[in-house]
């Protein structure tokens, strides 16, 4: 009949958290900030860190990877398997596989999902994590981030933001377009 409240840090020692801000549009066919996800010259599937990349929605998670696909080189074996989809509406069987080849890591190393991994997924040799684009809520600003590192190695979480949340210098809002950046920021806080 009793229990304890007990609160934790959701810091981890093992994981660096990055926040950047897209400097190019992430609307069109191209991501051009999140090219480094393919190393440039790769010549092995291991040069790919295990990486989760997480998108608000599934069309935009469809044009990441199609993006990503042309950056492996066509000599890399199995070039066509090493990003899959991941998404709530895949079948149970389609989702376990992928996790298993993640963790693998010979047919797979990078999943681009949406919410549905962020809660639950504890997965021990995720290097990184690749956030994309503001999150609806601090639960899952917390939890995305910390998809990575759980076997307590070293681990990197990119968080993207777009421009428009960038605080603008103290100086006078000059043009429309920080009149209406200005806005948007007001609607987070």
């Amino acid at each position: 009949g009793s229990y304890i409240n007990a609160h934790y840090s959701v810091d981890r020692h093992n994981v660096k958290y990055i926040l950047l801000f897209f400097k190019n549009a992430v609307s069109g066919s191209e991501f051009l900030d999140l090219t480094f996800a393919i190393p440039y010259g790769m010549s092995a599937v291991d040069d790919i860190p295990r990486t989760l990349i997480f998108c608000n929605t599934i069309e935009e998670g469809r044009r990441l990877m199609r993006y990503l696909d042309k950056l492996i080189p066509k000599n890399i074996p199995g070039r066509k398997r090493l990003i899959r989809l991941y998404k709530s509406v895949m079948s149970k069987d389609y989702r376990e596989k992928c996790m298993k080849d993640l963790q693998d890591g010979i047919k797979l190393r990078l999943i681009i999902c949406t919410d549905t991994c962020t809660y639950g997924l504890d997965l021990s040799n995720i290097r990184r994590a690749i956030i994309v684009g503001l999150m609806d809520s601090i639960e899952i600003l917390i939890q995305r981030p910390n998809r990575v590192g759980r076997d307590g190695l070293p681990a990197v979480a990119y968080t993207f933001a777009l421009s428009w949340v960038r605080l603008l210098p103290s100086e006078e809002i000059k043009t429309a377009h920080q009149k209406q950046d200005a806005v948007r920021r007001e609607k987070l806080a």
